[in-house]
């Protein structure tokens, strides 16, 4: 079947089943964009552009006598072209052209994807390269062999595991990429590297890299070489051949590569042979760090020798990984987990406060007492969520606590009630960069509240025991580590709050002043988990803490027995020794290095709000929300209590 007879017209709609001989032949451009099935062979007769479909699966080859034929690797079915005149392959993506070529016709690649060429294929005429990549024999020992002359354009790449053999000439701007991946591609002919042209070598650690062997003369032209390195452990010196040849010209102009530690030294007195030896350079590491705590674990890092793995999965990187290499190797959830103990405290203070303010008829408690009530027994739970943000050194860090207080008190005059309660909490903690926590806290506390007229005093101790364990991901190429640590830590604080009472009426509304000093202590603790671990010296660390606001109450209805009131509280809290959390570190034969966590904030509005139920003159019910904001910090809460009085 043929379609067209050497003018501008003939086509055939559908697709199409041949066993025979397909030809086209017309002078235009034209495009068959139906299937093309069955045994037979497809012919381009004509002098035009003919341009095929994608997915043609017939099986009798393909023969180009004039013209052009235009098609992806998947447009030519199976068998062998034979290209008289021009074949353009227009790869818009990644393919591989199983078809063996031959004939006096010429390639040309275009499209932006790779071409992969197997098998053994003959170009009389050349091949260029006008976009994209071409690839001679995807994958190690690869037995693809081109004949052909190849020029690669500007923007384009040849590479691969196979042989040409022809001369090849690399345009300024085009890129040759030995193998595909690391490999060796063979050039029997000469090699051209123009200036501007590159010459890519991948390299590992185990000394393996990319080479160029060519049978007759390289010249290097001034072209640039770029050596990229792969992730792994590095030795302080390795050496590669990276090209080899009957004879060399010229060197190189400009040498760039993607490790920022290693200097590439490049040998040509070797004859016939260019080696690549990749040494540790004087950049320091610290010097591509742009926070303090990647200078200072950079520093330590650098200290701990090349000796540690550590260092040797540093100095393979480049600025960028090596910056979150530090990130995630400083350690800095130990620092970030202390604020996260100071906000954590307020729990227990919020719940003693919430009793006493209860047995004064004022907010927000767990029932209407006075201090002439009996023994009294108290229960509360809470929820709460807190989401820090960091400050560009240290990572956020999100709170998601919630716990249980039981406590009891009693009346030792009119004015004076003393109580104690124990409470049981939880914290799961998790930071920015994928390191994360889990508090388990056992607090135990004693607390007096008394009235004289209008005034109010409401103090307080506690104490709180944590059992910490933590996981970090340290996010270096080589290393894949998540060390953990378990570690206890202890929380000591004491508060008092005074206030006094305005009524207004139906309302009651307090002024008041609020104190407390918190004390962090934390015991030292090494990590455990491979060779990225962290040994964390002891911390104590003291906080005191001031609160001016006012709290109100007003009562709603009766209904059923039940009396309720809302209830609300509006404050300031400021922060005195509101300053950065720190934590110190060593790795494995490294200095000692500090880490910062994100600054604790200095100033905070407190917020309370909620309802009060007593159901009967034994019990109370209370239901109230909690929340905090700062400029970089926001938490919400609930908290539920039950009281009964005897």
């Amino acid at each position: 079947l043929q379609i067209g007879n050497g003018g501008n017209t003939g086509s055939v709609a559908g697709n199409i089943l041949n066993n025979g001989i397909l030809s086209f032949n017309r002078t235009d451009d034209i495009t068959h964009q139906n299937a093309i099935a069955g045994s037979g062979q497809v012919v381009q007769a004509g002098l035009g552009h003919l341009k095929l479909g994608n997915g043609n699966s017939y099986s009798g080859g393909t023969r180009i006598l004039s013209g052009s034929l235009i098609g992806s690797a998947d447009s030519f079915g199976s068998g062998t072209i034979v290209n008289e005149a021009t074949l353009i392959i227009d790869q818009q993506s990644d393919g591989a052209l199983n078809n063996a070529l031959s004939g006096q016709g010429m390639l040309r690649k275009t499209g932006n994807g790779k071409l992969v060429i197997e098998g053994n294929s003959h170009v009389g005429s050349g091949t260029l390269i006008e976009a994209g990549s071409l690839i001679i024999g995807g994958s190690a020992g690869s037995s693809a062999n081109l004949v052909s002359e190849v020029t690669s354009a500007a923007n384009t790449r040849l590479g691969g595991h196979g042989r040409i053999i022809g001369d090849v000439r690399m345009l300024a701007g085009s890129t040759l990429a030995a193998g595909n991946s690391i490999g060796t591609l063979t050039v029997n002919g000469n090699l051209k590297l123009d200036a501007g042209s590159t010459f890519e070598v991948e390299v590992d650690p185990s000394g393996t890299s990319d080479r160029l062997i060519s049978t007759r003369t390289v010249d290097l032209g001034g072209a640039t070489l770029r050596v990229l390195g792969s992730p792994g452990e590095w030795s302080p010196a390795t050496t590669y051949s990276i090209i080899s040849a009957d004879r060399i010209d010229g060197t190189f102009g400009t040498v760039s590569s993607n490790l920022a530690f290693l200097t590439t030294d490049l040998d040509y007195s070797v004859a016939n042979e260019v080696r690549l030896t990749l040494l540790r350079n004087d950049i320091r590491f610290d010097s591509v760090a742009q926070t303090y705590n990647q200078r200072a674990t950079a520093n330590a890092i650098e200290s701990a020798g090349v000796g540690q793995r550590v260092y040797r999965a540093v100095s393979v990187l480049d600025p960028a990984s090596s910056r979150s290499a530090f990130d995630s190797l400083s350690g800095e959830l130990h620092a970030n987990l202390l604020g996260a103990l100071f906000d954590d405290s307020r729990h227990l203070r919020e719940g003693l406060n919430a009793r006493m303010l209860s047995a004064q008829h004022l907010l927000p408690g767990a029932g209407q007492l006075n201090a002439g009530d009996g023994v009294t027994f108290w229960l509360q739970g809470y929820g709460s969520g807190t989401h820090s943000a960091g400050d560009g050194n240290a990572s956020s860090l999100t709170n998601d606590s919630s716990g249980k207080l039981l406590g009891v008190d009693l009346p030792v005059s009119e004015t004076v009630r003393i109580g104690t309660a124990v409470g049981l909490a939880n914290a799961r903690v998790k930071d920015g960069r994928g390191a994360s926590a889990e508090l388990d806290t056992t607090s135990l506390a004693i607390y007096a509240t008394a009235q004289w007229n209008a005034i109010s005093l409401r103090t307080g101790a506690g104490r709180s025991w944590l059992d910490i364990d933590t996981r970090r991901k340290v996010t270096t190429t080589t290393l894949g580590e998540q060390p953990r640590g378990s570690y206890v830590a202890t929380s000591t604080q004491v508060f008092a709050e005074l206030g006094y009472r305005l009524p207004l009426g139906d309302y009651l509304v307090e002024p008041f002043l609020g104190l407390a000093h918190v004390q962090i202590e934390r015991e030292e603790f090494r990590e455990r988990g491979g060779d990225s671990v962290v040994q964390a010296q002891s911390v104590r660390k003291a906080i005191n803490y001031s609160t001016m606001g006012v709290n109100a109450t007003v009562p709603l209805a009766t209904i059923a027995g039940t009396s309720l009131k809302l209830k609300g509280s509006m404050g300031w809290q400021h922060a005195f020794d509101g300053d950065t959390p720190e934590s110190e570190h060593t790795f494995a034969g490294s200095h000692l290095f500090r880490v910062r966590g994100a600054p604790l904030e200095r100033d905070n509005v407190v917020v309370k709000l909620g309802v009060e139920a007593r159901v009967n003159s034994r019990v109370s019910l209370d239901l109230s929300y909690g929340g905090q904001f700062g400029e970089e910090f926001r938490d919400h809460g609930v908290r539920l209590g039950l009281t009964a009085r005897f």
